[in-house]
């Protein structure tokens, strides 16, 4: 098991702000220890994916999203391979000032589909990364 806390940078925050009308101030994420253990806890069979590419995930998302029941958080979203790995983060940072992961699970194909139905999930692609 991987319990390293680690900052990651790379958030793209302009554009999460332009998608979901929020106010990230930057682009600096926190994986803490907490969350790593949570992962491993709730999302057994695919945490060391989730974990594997969570930098890639946060710096070159394919989805931006936002739950309206979670407000206090927003989603990126990446394929990889035939699977979608999603990132739940929240908007308050934390006592260090940087944005904590919270969860990360994969995405059945047939809930990303409905969650993009819905406007839920917006398309994003990052200049660079495609």
């Amino acid at each position: 098991m991987t319990n390293i806390a680690k900052n990651i940078n790379g958030l793209p925050y302009h554009a999460i702000n332009s998608l979901l009308s929020i106010c990230l101030e930057h682009d600096a994420v926190h994986l803490s220890e907490k969350t790593i253990q949570h992962i491993y806890e709730r999302h057994p069979q695919e945490c060391e994916l989730c974990l594997e590419f969570i930098e890639a995930i946060i710096v070159a998302p394919d989805y931006i999203g936002q739950s309206p029941l979670h407000q206090e958080n927003f989603v990126l979203i990446k394929q990889i391979m035939d699977l979608f790995l999603m990132i739940a983060i929240c908007t308050v940072p934390n006592e260090y000032g940087k944005y904590p992961v919270m969860s990360s699970y994969i995405v059945p194909e047939n809930t990303l589909q409905r969650r993009i139905r819905k406007g839920f999930l917006k398309p994003y692609k990052q200049k660079g990364h495609q």
